[in-house]
């Protein structure tokens, strides 16, 4: 018994200067050295806006812009939409849903539309941002809606996709 335990223990320690071995002294690969890059084309800054949400719990969530109409679309965390116009970024109307948004904008030439952590869809008049309609889903909305002449398509954050329809949710 006690030649089986020294033989296991030996055998433990061969393994492991083995192993040990195996990576001592081996070369490491040095990252490649930097080279200057040129810009190829110039951006330049037309407008930049922001949608007042300083005071906002910082969220990791991106709430993703539309465009419908030569008119942007910008979403708040603490429940402002926005509707700039794309050229100028003059702001035209804004909204406030009193809701956590999350799920971004959806836009047709008719209607924005905006998803919340609260399981709420909203949606509003893309000319005057008069609200036409809210429905309440059954889980967080945190993707932006499709939506179609005929059918609003929205995904919850528990794997369900609703079909709404545009006139009355």
């Amino acid at each position: 018994m006690r030649y089986l335990q020294t033989l296991t223990l030996a055998g433990t320690l061969a393994a492991l200067l083995a192993v040990a071995a195996c990576s001592k002294d081996k070369s490491i690969d040095q990252p490649a050295k930097l080279t200057p890059l040129t810009p190829k084309l110039r951006v330049q800054r037309i407008w930049s806006a922001g949608v007042d949400d300083k005071k906002a719990a910082v969220l990791r969530l991106g709430l993703g812009l539309s465009v419908a109409d030569n008119r942007l679309y910008a979403a708040g965390h603490r429940g402002d939409l926005v509707a700039f116009d794309l050229a100028s970024g003059r702001v035209l109307w804004r909204a406030h849903t009193r809701a956590p948004l999350a799920g971004g904008t959806a836009a047709s030439a008719a209607q924005v539309l905006v998803g919340s952590s609260d399981g709420q869809l909203f949606a509003f008049n893309a000319a005057n941002g008069a609200m036409r309609w809210k429905v309440r889903l059954n889980g967080e909305v945190l993707a932006p809606a499709a939506i179609s002449e005929r059918l609003i398509a929205v995904r919850t954050v528990d794997g369900k996709l609703h079909a709404l329809s545009p006139a009355d949710g």
